[in-house]
């Protein structure tokens, strides 16, 4: 759909070990993924048979991740992501704020301690880390932002807050998403899908939508479909560069802005004609109602005369060819300039 690399990771985790299960991640993650490779994304998939992640096409989303496997797939996707023109991420799952920073939560975390997040989850922060290099758009979107069991149990000598916390990504061409803005959290849904996604997939393919505007929409939707419950929020500022995951169609032609060159219909004629007199034919006059003399000698045309001084019959100035009528007005033109009124 647009020229240059553009590459994903969407992950999706829903079983949780620790934690009852999420119904919808694995779809949002499978309908998103979907998406974006039809409008022309790749990324990093996992190959099953060595439980590594690597970069194959097309996009596949990434199901139920462990801590491993989880931490795994960033780092691959941090290196197909360097010299991408577009970098995209999101996941959805578990996600949880602790000490003001963000940290995804993978399927086999226990975080029964606070100071647990940093041994068992990956962190926001490598995440924007592992997709800052380079000066395309970088998106990261989280649909993180559910209620979490794991903050109700966990023992923590620091603040441990619903949903996520602020964020200010490090670079001035990478937006940060959430489903539910910093504080809050959002609902998973009963039809399929979360709200946010439902409102992802609604304009992710849509031409024209530059990202601001696209998330602009995102969050008009959602907070219709949930009574104003939740409310998506976006961090950071891409200056002055406009960026769409799908370009402007091409704008119809006007017709009448074209230049069209006019012929005159005796064009064709008078240019055969030109072309026949340079060739010495004197039949074939530019001027198309002029007949050329006829070649036999001898013979010569009686020229009638033109004025008054040739003939009789020559008409002198006022006077007509026929009687006028009474009343009637007439214009004659004389020799000097103007028109005279009898």
């Amino acid at each position: 759909m647009s020229e240059g690399k553009r590459v994903a990771l969407v992950i999706g985790n829903s079983a949780y070990s620790s934690a009852s299960l999420l119904k919808n991640p694995v779809n949002d993650a499978r309908d998103i993924a979907n998406a974006l490779a039809r409008v022309g994304f790749s990324g990093v998939t996992p190959n099953v048979s060595t439980d590594s992640v690597s970069d194959v096409e097309p996009l596949v989303p990434l199901f139920n991740l462990n801590y491993d496997r989880l931490r795994r797939a960033i780092a691959a996707f941090a290196r197909i992501a360097e010299d991408a023109d577009q970098a995209v991420f999101y996941y959805a799952g578990h996600g949880i704020e602790v000490g003001g920073r963000n940290y995804l939560i993978p399927i086999d975390a226990m975080l029964q301690h606070a100071r647990d997040v940093e041994f068992e989850t990956a962190s926001l922060d490598q995440v924007m880390g592992a997709v800052e290099d380079g000066n395309g758009l970088r998106l990261i979107i989280l649909d993180a932002c559910r209620d979490n069991p794991f903050r109700s149990r966990m023992i923590s000598t620091r603040t441990v807050s619903r949903g996520l916390s602020i964020v200010e990504p490090p670079s001035n061409h990478m937006l940060v998403a959430y489903s539910s803005k910093h504080g809050t959290v959002a609902l998973d849904g009963n039809t399929g899908n979360s709200p946010y996604a439902i409102a992802l997939l609604n304009y992710l393919e849509q031409p024209g939508l530059e990202i601001g505007e696209l998330f602009r929409e995102v969050q008009d939707f959602v907070l219709e479909a949930t009574a104003r419950r939740q409310e998506p929020r976006t961090y950071g500022s891409l200056g002055r560069r406009k960026y769409y995951l799908v370009p402007p169609l091409p704008r119809p032609v006007n017709p009448a802005s074209l230049t069209v060159e006019k012929t005159h219909p005796n064009k064709g004629q008078q240019e055969q004609g030109v072309e026949g007199a340079e060739h010495g034919d004197p039949s074939q006059n530019v001027n198309s109602g002029i007949t050329a003399p006829s070649p036999e000698a001898g013979t010569t045309e009686e020229r009638q005369p033109t004025n008054e001084s040739e003939g009789s019959g020559a008409r002198k100035p006022g006077q007509l060819d026929r009687e006028r009528a009474p009343g009637e007005q007439f214009y004659e033109a004389f020799p000097t300039d103007g028109f005279a009124q009898e």
